[in-house]
């Protein structure tokens, strides 16, 4: 009996550590997605620079 309570304590700290990290996870979730189309964005964004560079070179060597 002794055993299993000392078990118990011994997760128990592992347990109180991961439920308060999924916490914070759950209270940053809209935050966490705004980032996810943040980036998206921006990666839109960077393609479509980079390929109007590449069109602006290309006139540029064209003319």
């Amino acid at each position: 009996m002794s055993m299993a309570l000392q078990r118990r304590c011994l997760k128990q700290p592992f347990v109180a550590v991961v439920d308060t990290i999924l916490f914070f996870l759950r209270k940053m979730w809209p935050f966490w997605q705004i980032l996810g189309k943040i980036s998206y964005l921006v990666r839109q964004l960077t393609f479509l620079a980079s390929v109007a560079m590449f069109a602006v070179l290309t006139n540029i060597k064209l003319s």
